[in-house]
């Protein structure tokens, strides 16, 4: 079988937790062990490894600052776009190369979409975040959706696009997923300092944009105290100060740690 050169682009790992990175670091370790199958991963931070890559973005903090002015909350809008440029300029006859690049962010999408004529490679986007269909239809080749409403979105309002194998719903994947060892929801409540019957979860960035983890907040002020928020990530101290001024003893806040048991436990 031929073998299939892939690369995948994330300006955000080794500096970033999101899913964006999350993801993209674990396909790239599944990659890995397929025999056919050659990948590299490109990134702007961290340190250079076998099939990693790293291309620094210059002027990180102007161009951020820049992207709040023009574009409000979304801070990383000329960084991920800059990061893809330079990659293509400085990795050029590398990029020719490849049959496949893969990337999770719209910046870099639309950048490697233009400029993709100037090579051989196909392009496959993840979509996880909410595109008005148009916008979809002229990002990539191929676009993998994580949310089966953005997906059902996507066909009704582009059936002709989506009849051609334009797209596809992949759910959000985890590998090498480790089982939580065999303990009684007792256990586990004593352990996170949870009091009530019933628990919600929420893991991930703690923000106002995009997550809305103050909207979580507020809703659960309305819950009896038969329930606890538990909220495991990283982000705005903010929200997390208020959640305990409203929730009291209701309300439990995990540090996130990759490879830690407990989101798992939690889960």
């Amino acid at each position: 079988m031929k073998i299939k050169n892939i690369a995948i682009f994330c300006a955000g790992l080794d500096h970033s937790t999101r899913g964006y990175e999350v993801n993209s670091r674990m396909l790239f370790l599944a990659l890995q062990n397929i025999e056919h199958i050659k990948v590299d991963l490109f990134k702007s931070t961290g340190s250079t490894a076998t099939n990693e890559h790293v291309q620094r973005i210059p002027f990180r903090k102007f161009l951020r600052n820049q992207s709040k002015k023009r574009f409000g909350n979304d801070t990383t809008v000329l960084e991920e776009r800059a990061f893809t440029l330079l990659t293509l300029i400085f990795y050029f006859n590398k990029i020719r190369k490849y049959d496949f690049i893969y990337t999770r962010n719209p910046q870099t999408a639309l950048v490697l979409n233009k400029v993709k004529r100037f090579f051989r490679y196909k392009l496959i986007y993840t979509n996880g975040v909410r595109l008005d269909p148009i916008h979809t239809v002229n990002i990539a080749d191929h676009v993998h959706f994580n949310n089966i409403e953005f997906y059902n979105e996507f066909i009704e309002k582009q059936p002709l696009k989506a009849e051609r194998g334009y797209c596809s719903l992949i759910p959000n994947f985890q590998f090498n997923h480790q089982p939580t060892p065999n303990k009684s929801k007792t256990v586990l409540k004593e352990k996170y300092g949870i009091k009530t019957q019933n628990t919600i979860a929420c893991i991930g960035s703690i923000s106002k944009f995009p997550k809305r983890t103050d909207y979580i907040v507020n809703e659960c002020k309305k819950l009896d105290d038969s329930w606890t928020l538990v909220l495991v990530g990283n982000g705005d101290q903010n929200i997390i100060a208020y959640a305990r001024e409203v929730l009291k003893e209701r309300f439990v806040h995990l540090h996130f740690h990759s490879n830690d048991q407990s989101i798992n436990e939690v889960t």
